[in-house]
């Protein structure tokens, strides 16, 4: 996780959810342009990490070492 790309709130801490909430909505009336500049740098972020060229990379990584795993003489997955 990154934290200069998210707002990170325990599971179940509804008072830290409701009191970041209520940050992020003061920040937006105080400086719109800066809070939707933050959000345009996070959407690029996600799918520049979370493609699914990245993905299918990811996957054929996996398969790879499965595929050197496999001892010889065993049929290879398919």
């Amino acid at each position: 996780m990154k934290p200069e790309l998210c707002y990170p709130i325990a599971q179940g801490d509804v008072l830290a959810f409701a009191v970041q909430v209520e940050k992020l909505m003061k920040d937006f009336v105080a400086d719109p342009d800066e809070l939707l500049d933050r959000a345009a740098r996070h959407s690029r972020f996600i799918l520049e990490n979370y493609s699914i060229a990245v993905e299918r990379q990811a996957v054929i990584e996996v398969w790879k070492g499965l595929l050197a795993a496999n001892p010889p003489g065993l049929p290879l997955p398919r």
